[in-house]
């Protein structure tokens, strides 16, 4: 580097002299040629450097092509193969059209995988179809109809919903033929049509005609006019769908149609196993006839309001002896009738989840049920505010096999803040084994909670560690809780974690935001939203 002769005022705001202006030309006529010379040798060099560049991509091009060709990729038996892209499959629900994921995202990697796929029946016995408007609808025609062509024989899981922009007015009726034409591999259908018009298409279908169906679940079948009216339209009443009345359905999602009674819905009853009548409120009465004619249920979703009979007369009780699983959003309406839930006899139940939209008044709904439940190895309380405490303490020491708990308050609690703190606090110390007594739920595995305002993360973290230490620990801790709890508990509950604890926190806030704003009117308060 060149020594300046102007060092003690280089990089300030001094001005030079004209004299010192032109010795400053004259010192930088040497820098300046050498720079000329330094661009013209990294113009060489950089010529070289793209030079050698250029070679390595050939070179690395032509070692590539020789290596894709003796690849273990290549070299899999196409039975190997087709087996692998079954595994690319959704696990969960069916595939969309869509080329971003299997079948066709496999369709588009090489000719002789695309050649694969689509010579591989599996891969193309289940789709989504999300029916759009026309024309795409037409086209989207042509693709179902390639796709269960590719299907072979095979028996098919369909699902079929309208887009949230779906003109129910267009023409379903080529796509929906299309579909019918397969019926007889139907092995799972979901339809969830906008206007109940559209079921229409399905009224000449006969049990025979679906001889591989075991799982159906149709919803939009209700009236969204008013109430259904079965002499004013054929198409509207549940002939329909009397082809679900073949004794090897066992498993069906329905919607209730008001103003039709969910008793002339043709469905096999004394051979379902599973029945999820949870869109659409049943009347006490309605739902112990239903499961009376169930004898072979095991798992059970319903909506029932209110909860207590309306007859007066005696009530037979109801017995499920093959039930493990039942799932009630209820309602009640306060009077003296014969509860739901005395009726039942259920000496398989395992899990039991109740919901309720409205406070709980007194005892919980399903207290008639809690001696049937010691063997319960899972249960769900989800209500607006979590009963009383000693109510709550209740319930679940008659549950000492429960492996899964979760408990849910949906809103703020209506009870004072003094009360909620002292429930919030108690709830986590009756889940904490302690010396002098043992835990609620002894051999708890998951536990998750949800709205407890006033809930302790010190005290979370001593109920896991206490677990730990009773060698009954939890494999999975899930609570939403208010943004208040500052506990670091991946930090305190590192130890755990590293042994397989599974950790899932959400934080809500509790403060409510001001309505008002002072750019309320203005561009910054629209960018705010």
């Amino acid at each position: 580097m060149h020594e300046s002769p102007f060092q003690s005022i280089l990089h300030t705001n001094t001005i030079p002299c004209d004299a010192d202006c032109r010795t400053i030309r004259e010192h930088l006529t040497a820098p300046q040629r050498e720079l000329v010379n330094l661009d013209e040798e990294i113009s060489r060099v950089q010529d070289q450097l793209d030079a050698l560049t250029r070679r390595k991509a050939a070179l690395d091009a032509y070692v590539e092509a020789h290596l894709a060709m003796i690849s273990p990729a290549r070299r899999l038996p196409d039975d190997v193969v087709r087996d692998i892209f079954a595994q690319c499959l959704p696990s969960h629900r069916n595939p969309i059209v869509s080329s971003d994921e299997a079948p066709l995202l496999l369709c588009q990697i090489c000719r002789h995988w695309r050649d694969l796929a689509l010579t591989t029946p599996r891969l193309w016995s289940s789709l989504h179809i999300v029916l759009p408007t026309d024309p795409r609808l037409q086209v989207l025609t042509q693709i179902v109809s390639e796709w269960l062509d590719r299907s072979g024989v095979l028996p098919l899981s369909l699902s079929v919903i309208y887009s949230g922009w779906t003109d129910a007015r267009q023409n379903l009726l080529p796509m929906l033929q299309r579909l019918i034409q397969s019926s007889r591999r139907w092995q799972r259908i979901h339809f969830e049509f906008g206007d109940h018009r559209a079921f229409a298409a399905l009224r000449d279908l006969r049990p025979e005609d679906v001889p591989m169906l075991r799982d159906a679940s149709i919803h939009g079948f209700e009236h969204h006019g008013g109430w259904l009216n079965p002499d004013e339209d054929p198409v509207k009443s549940y002939q329909c769908l009397r082809f679900l009345d073949a004794s090897h359905v066992q498993r069906v999602s329905i919607n209730r149609t008001y103003g039709m009674p969910t008793s002339d819905l043709p469905l096999p009853w004394a051979h379902l196993t599973i029945l999820d009548i949870a869109k659409g409120l049943l009347f006490c009465d309605e739902a112990v006839a239903v499961l009376r004619r169930c004898p072979a249920l095991e798992e059970c979703e319903l909506t029932i309001s209110p909860l207590e009979s309306r007859s007066t007369d005696y009530v037979p009780p109801i017995s499920l002896p093959r039930l493990r699983d039942m799932s009630i959003l209820g309602e009640t309406n306060g009077t003296s009738g014969t509860s739901f839930f005395a009726l039942l006899l259920l000496p398989s139940l395992r899990a039991f989840k109740y919901s309720q939209h409205s406070v709980l008044n007194g005892d919980v709904p399903f207290s008639p049920l809690l001696a049937q439940m010691s063997l319960l190895e899972d249960f769900t309380l989800s209500v607006v505010q979590l009963p009383p405490l000693p109510l709550l303490v209740r319930c679940l020491a008659v549950m000492p096999l429960l492996q899964h708990l979760v408990l849910a308050s949906n809103i703020r609690r209506l009870l004072p803040p003094g009360a909620r703190d002292q429930q919030d606090h108690e709830l986590v110390a009756q889940l904490t084994p302690r010396v002098a007594a043992p835990a609620l739920c002894p051999r708890l595995a998951t536990l998750a909670l949800s709205g407890l305002d006033n809930i302790s993360g010190e005290a979370l973290v001593g109920l896991v560690k206490a677990r730990a230490h009773a060698h009954a620990p939890l494999s999975r801790l899930v609570c939403i809780m208010p943004d208040t709890v500052q506990t670091d508990f991946a930090a305190l509950l590192a130890e755990e974690m590293a042994r397989g604890l599974v950790l899932r926190l959400e934080y809500y806030s509790l403060s409510v935001s001001d309505p008002y704003s002072p750019a309320e009117g203005t561009e910054r308060h629209r960018l705010a939203f």
